[in-house]
């Protein structure tokens, strides 16, 4: 009935934490496949070790081709072997055990192409809820609106999907960090509904070392995968909305670029010269975007560290980056995460 996707590398620290929550899902109607990408450590080994004791676990070893081409591996199995559903989790998150159960009760429900519950994000000490609209969308354009309205929930991980909306998907951007971003506004153009389970089932741990809080060459691939979206929701998506509908989301999406492109001015020079100059190009193009799209002093609402950069991002320079690192180190640079 339901095919879960794990792709791992390097991830043995928490892999056992996040296969044991697979392993007690209420739900038993279910297949997880693993996907090594090439792991290093003893990855291989662990998920190797739980499908030697529970067959619903299935292991592919691939050569390392980033976390994109895992995934799609992953949906291909589950297609072919005729799952109904694919859920998606990271190897250092883990799940309630009730979580799938809900999911699918919820999706068969409403016939909903996309079903999705809340979730924490775990700190260290501390612990953030973030939980769905209780609305449901009935069609593309309303999907499309939920998902890009406000804050970011445009995770996979949270989410139980319709294997024929995903079947033969490939991401455009090849090997891309933040395939998330990448993937969702694609996928709920195609949706006919989405519904909602109104609980925090999903763990979404912090951790400072994982690739979502790296600061280095990552954040000019998130940069690319968000000045795509912003360019690609102007073409057919923006007809699904309405639009009212449409001046808030260009908003957001305005803010979200902007945002990126900051943090990418906060830490461009912490990168390798070589990659800098590699990039060099993007950090142009961050300048020229918002140049063209962003008033000379950031949208009024926006926090003073946003409203600073859009000033200083205009001129590209190593001035700007270190005027940048300094008004975001002031204590009004603290501001709600984003990404």
């Amino acid at each position: 009935m339901i095919s879960i996707v794990l792709a791992v590398y390097n991830g043995e620290r928490f892999l056992n934490e996040c296969l044991d929550s697979l392993r007690n899902q209420t739900l038993r109607d279910m297949q997880f496949i693993l996907i090594d990408d090439g792991s290093t450590d003893s990855s291989g080994q662990i998920c190797e070790e739980y499908a030697a004791n529970d067959s619903r676990f299935l292991v592919v070893h691939t050569e390392n081709k980033g976390l994109c081409k895992a995934r799609e591996t992953g949906i291909g199995i589950a297609a072919e072997q005729g799952a109904e559903y694919i859920g998606f989790i990271d190897s250092d998150d883990w799940l309630e055990p009730d979580m799938y159960r809900m999911l699918l009760a919820a999706a068969k429900a409403d016939d909903a192409d996309v079903t999705e519950c809340g979730f924490y994000r775990e700190y260290a000490g501390k612990r953030e809820t973030w939980l769905p609209d209780v609305s449901n969308a009935n069609c593309a354009g309303e999907a499309l609106y939920d998902l890009l309205k406000g804050a970011p929930h445009d995770f996979v991980w949270n989410k139980l999907w319709k294997t024929k909306l995903l079947a033969g998907f490939r991401l455009p951007v090849d090997g891309a960090y933040a395939d998330d971003i990448a993937f969702a506004w694609r996928i709920y153009c195609r949706v006919r509904s989405v519904n909602g389970v109104r609980k925090p089932l999903y763990h979404y741990r912090q951790v400072k070392s994982s690739i979502a809080h790296a600061h280095n060459m990552n954040l000019v691939n998130k940069w690319r995968v968000v000045l795509d979206r912003y360019y690609g929701l102007q073409g057919e998506p923006k007809a699904l909305l309405t639009d009212v509908q449409w001046e808030q989301v260009r908003k957001n999406q305005l803010r979200y670029c902007v945002f990126t492109a900051e943090k990418n001015w906060l830490y461009w020079l912490e990168y390798p010269k070589d990659q800098r100059e590699m990039c060099h190009e993007d950090l142009l193009e961050m300048s020229r975007f918002v140049r063209e799209n962003a008033p000379v002093f950031g949208v009024k609402d926006w926090e003073f560290p946003l409203r600073a950069c859009a000033f200083l991002m205009r001129h590209p320079n190593t001035v700007s980056l270190l005027l940048a690192r300094m008004v975001n180190a002031l204590p009004s640079g603290r501001r709600k995460v984003l990404y």
